[in-house]
């Protein structure tokens, strides 16, 4: 079972089938408004890896970090400046807030472009990438950055296509939506599970 129509891949020995989202419920009672104006970076599963983020944005400011619910923020404590705030809001309430997430792999990626926030991967030239996101918004809602350098200038880049282009933001958002996720109704259980 997979989260959405996007993810059934072409596999001879492996029968996929779309599911429901229970994870991402949410997601269905968001709507987005697209009036944020925050920066928040989002950590990850890996330590080592958001460490690595809250390095490469430690110059830019106003910025809120959201840490894995698993990963205790104290862990980052050398990596939070005055310019980088560590925040315990609910998500759904922070993608509200936002314009921009920045973050590496974490499906938490998935679930702010579904809901209207423009997305920032941050990636290492040396390691695999793991990215979320399809190729449908790439340099327009969402891009993927190397180094600081690429944070800077892609940052600008996608909040300016934002606030030009928010008719077609819209139309990515819902895209997303439709081809990620599946929303957990009642009947949607029951057909995915073969309930009767």
């Amino acid at each position: 079972l997979v989260n959405g129509k996007h993810h059934i891949l072409k596999r001879k020995k492996i029968n996929y089938k779309v599911g429901v989202s229970l994870r991402y419920k949410n997601i269905f009672q968001f709507h987005p408004e697209y009036k944020g104006t925050k920066t928040l970076v989002i950590g990850s599963y890996s330590v080592k890896e958001t460490k690595n983020i809250l390095l490469m944005v430690a110059d830019l400011e106003g910025m809120l970090f959201k840490g894995h619910p698993l990963i205790d923020n104290k862990i980052f404590s050398d990596h939070l400046n005055k310019t980088i705030i560590p925040t315990q809001i609910n998500i759904y309430d922070l993608f509200s807030q936002t314009a921009l997430i920045i973050g590496g792999a974490s499906g938490s990626l998935a679930e702010g472009i579904a809901c209207g926030v423009s997305i920032l991967v941050i990636a290492n030239e040396n390691e695999l990438l793991t990215n979320p996101l399809a190729e449908v918004g790439k340099g327009k809602m969402w891009d993927i950055a190397y180094n600081k350098t690429d944070i800077l200038v892609k940052s600008a880049e996608l909040l300016n296509y934002r606030n030009e282009h928010k008719d077609e933001i819209a139309e990515i958002t819902s895209w997303y939506r439709r081809h990620f996720f599946v929303e957990p109704t009642k009947e949607n259980i029951k057909q995915t599970f073969e309930l009767n």
